[in-house]
């Protein structure tokens, strides 16, 4: 098993930042709460307040492939999705600690 870390980037429409913050809250403890899930920490970028970043750490490949299949995460996409701008996800094998 190998860790994986997850780096997703979310923009959301001007002035909706506050909106995406408020409706990224039900899935971040939702998320906290899946086997498997090691962290998962909201962050606002500094210099845009419509900005966010996700840090995830998944316990394994299999952990965030079910991650990726939970109905709050589907929900947050349908029901939210419209609201970014931009959303980058970037996946990591960590190296050293």
């Amino acid at each position: 098993m190998s860790t994986v870390i997850v780096i997703a980037r979310l923009v959301a429409q001007p002035g909706q930042g506050e909106s995406l913050h408020r409706a990224l809250q039900p899935l971040m403890e939702a998320t906290r709460a899946e086997p498997g899930c090691l962290a998962y920490d909201l962050h606002q970028e500094r210099d845009n307040p419509d900005a966010w970043m996700l840090f995830e750490r998944w316990e394994s490949d299999a952990a965030l492939a079910a991650h990726n299949q939970a109905p709050h995460l589907a929900h947050f996409a349908t029901t939210f999705g419209a609201t970014l701008v931009e959303r980058d996800v970037r996946y990591y094998h960590p190296l050293s600690r």
